[in-house]
């Protein structure tokens, strides 16, 4: 090892080894003041930090060691085997460590594996196990914390109580339950009894080895993400807030009629106990039990894509976890029309992370969505420079599109196919040979509004959730109309001034309103239409005008 390497990787890590234990103590000396903890709480919390420290370190020392063994030779295909074997060590050390840990570390992996763009694929196929598999507290640590919060036994309320959870998550599990007074069957979610004791000594251990890393690999910064995460976990650890939320949520969806949000029972719910109306259905993407039930995948995939549409570009108040496991379908019978096809409804579960989008923000993202569809780089540049961002437009192209800018661009792109992953190298080139480096990908990253990271996070999960129902429903297309009735919500919204505002002038009148809308629906309908018989002209290829005079 040189004597850079042992600077630069070897003392940090030790540093970081000790701050991280040293800041275990710190916190245990100061709950200990408090009359909190005991010897044996310092020894749990510091074996957790120290098992986190040691997996992370052994994961860097690979990299470390895979770029000394090929230093400037990035080029070479051995390179890349290597590094793909070093990824897939390290997804599994990774995931056994959620697993072991639990919690927050289980939420942080759940969130690396919903995202496709900018982490390896060895990743995310190894860590999207952490979606389905969390472990499960025995019936006494649960009967504890119902006691704690209600100061009753589950069989004073509860005719009957299932003691194995019908799911198990990273921050709670549920069980299903009847109550006593009404016989009314609910699901009744319990937080995980020691999570709240562990979540302050995992945040701080999180923060120094970002810390560590961002010293030993210059241009792997991302130390911001300890923040946003102890932001998140403070609303997700609040049941109280999930209810809130879920009401809202149901309120801004009641157009959907498909969409349902589960009922909650607000005098047998706390913050750390919410009780529920029982839904019986299926995952989202379980299509063996959506053909036994005549449920077409597609009419989901359509119902999901517009509503989340609805969420992210004219409501603004988003579901920032929408993976499969917090998505169900309830059948409902068969269709009036027909006996072959079954009504149904998406249930969507899990309302502890919202985020209310800054309108600013939420207008410029519409203007950035429909530029983006409508292969118009001046207002994609505007957008991005609203944002914050300015001179990020092929960055937004790859993130929500996942292609760049010039081949997004290009009318005989469609938008909804499909990428294989020939067409991700394709990509990963094309950023290269623009000079596009992993630490503009991270500035980036760090740079735009962190409620837009959701949103990524949000528009990611629903091109999986539509590529496993084996179905685009015209998702890009459905993102832009949702983005020209959103750019025209500010209206809606201000124009509830008091008279004699700018706002209750003669432009903003409701009937000009509607004008304005239909006019760029219009517009966007003729694109799209344009777009379309384009590419069944490329696809034909024998005409005696090139359709390429459309978009010169």
């Amino acid at each position: 090892m040189s004597r850079v390497g042992f600077r630069r990787w070897v003392i940090p890590g030790v540093l970081g080894l000790s701050a991280g234990a040293g800041s275990t103590v710190a916190l245990w000396s100061r709950d200990e003041h408090e009359g909190g903890s005991s010897v044996s709480e310092l020894g749990r919390a510091v074996t957790r930090s120290l098992r986190s420290c040691m997996v992370v370190a052994t994961i860097g020392f690979e990299y470390k060691r895979l770029s000394w063994r090929f230093r400037d030779r990035y080029e070479m295909p051995e390179y890349r085997e290597e590094r793909r074997c070093v990824h897939g060590r390290s997804a599994r050390r990774l995931l056994e460590l959620c697993n072991r840990q639990g919690g927050l570390y289980l939420k942080m992996g759940q969130h690396v594996a919903s995202m496709r763009q900018g982490v390896p694929t060895e990743y995310t196929s190894v860590l999207v196990a952490l979606q389905d598999r969390c472990g499960q507290d025995p019936i006494e640590a649960v009967e504890r914390v119902w006691r704690q919060e209600f100061g009753t036994d589950l069989s004073e309320v509860f005719a009957e109580f299932d003691k194995v959870p019908i799911a198990s998550a990273s921050l709670a599990q549920v069980h299903r339950a009847k109550l006593r007074d009404t016989g009314e069957t609910v699901a009744v979610k319990v937080q995980h009894p020691d999570l709240e004791r562990n979540v302050p000594i995992d945040i701080v251990t999180v923060r120094r080895l970002l810390h560590v890393l961002a010293r030993s690999f210059t241009d792997f910064d991302l130390q911001w993400i300890a923040d946003e995460f102890e932001r998140n976990i403070g609303q997700e650890l609040d049941f109280c807030k999930e209810a809130s939320n879920a009401r809202k949520a149901a309120g801004t969806l009641k157009r959907y009629p498909q969409i349902h949000i589960p009922m909650v029972y607000p005098e047998w719910s706390s913050r750390r106990v919410l009780t529920m109306e029982f839904i019986q259905g299926c995952r989202v993407t379980d299509l063996e039990c959506l053909r036994k039930w005549n449920i077409s995948p597609h009419d989901i995939a359509r119902v999901i894509t517009w509503a989340f549409a609805d969420m992210t570009f004219v409501s603004g108040f988003i579901h920032c976890d929408p993976h499969p496991g917090n998505i169900m379908v309830e059948p409902l019978g068969p269709c009036a029309s027909s006996s072959r096809t079954h009504r149904f409804r998406v249930v969507l579960l899990d309302h502890g992370l919202y985020r209310q989008i800054d309108e600013a923000e939420r207008r410029a993202f519409c203007r950035l969505w429909r530029g983006l569809v409508l292969r118009n780089r001046g207002q994609v540049s505007q957008a991005s420079h609203d944002l914050g961002v300015p001179g990020s437009e092929n960055l937004f192209s790859v993130f929500l599109l996942s292609r760049t800018l010039a081949l997004s661009s290009k009318p005989e792109t469609d938008l909804n196919d499909p990428l294989t992953r020939e067409d991700f190298r394709r990509t990963a080139r094309e950023l290269k040979h623009q000079g596009v480096t992993r630490k503009n990908v991270l500035d980036f990253i760090q740079d735009i509004p962190r409620d837009l990271l959701l949103v990524f996070k949000l528009v990611s999960l629903v091109r999986n959730i539509c590529d496993e129902l084996g179905s685009d429903a015209d998702r890009i297309a459905v993102g832009a109309r949702a983005a020209v009735r959103g750019m025209h919500l500010d209206i809606e919204q201000t124009s509830r001034r008091p008279q004699g505002t700018i706002c209750n002038s003669e432009l903003h009148r409701p009937w000009v309103r509607h004008w304005n809308y239909l006019v760029a629906r219009l517009e966007l309908e003729a694109y799209l239409l344009i777009f379309q018989l384009y590419r069944y002209w490329a696809q034909l290829g024998t005409f005696w005008v090139r359709p390429s005079i459309l978009f010169s």
